[in-house]
């Protein structure tokens, strides 16, 4: 399990079982495969590069790491089924190259995954 953090540290997501979840763990907003990151339409919308998810231009999106505490999240079959669609209609497994940037996107990492 990793979140995913702002600049701020303000926990914005969370990865668990290659799903990203919202903030508080109650819906489904993408899948991770490896290290490429898809949203609900699966489209790739970025990397997990060094610890932090970058968009395809380049930009930071958030920190991603280990929960500094505890974090029990429970999928129900609703979630299950949301994500196995996202994975099942995925046509494109590659990730494009990415030049990393130092600087951090203006879209949030929601944004990024609409």
């Amino acid at each position: 399990m990793y979140i995913v953090t702002d600049q701020q540290k303000n926990q914005l997501a969370i990865i668990f079982k290659n799903i990203l979840l919202s903030a508080d763990g109650s819906k489904v907003m993408g899948i991770a495969i490896g290290d490429c990151l898809f949203n609900k339409n699966s489209k790739v919308i970025g990397k997990i590069i060094n610890g932090y998810a970058y968009d395809i231009p380049g930009t930071i999106i958030g920190k991603v790491e280990s929960p500094s505490q505890s974090i029990h999240i429970e999928l129900n079959q609703d979630m299950l089924k949301e994500s196995w669609n996202i994975l099942s209609a995925i046509k494109e497994h590659t990730c494009p190259w990415i030049t990393l940037k130092t600087e951090w996107s203006l879209s949030s990492f929601a944004d990024s995954l609409s």
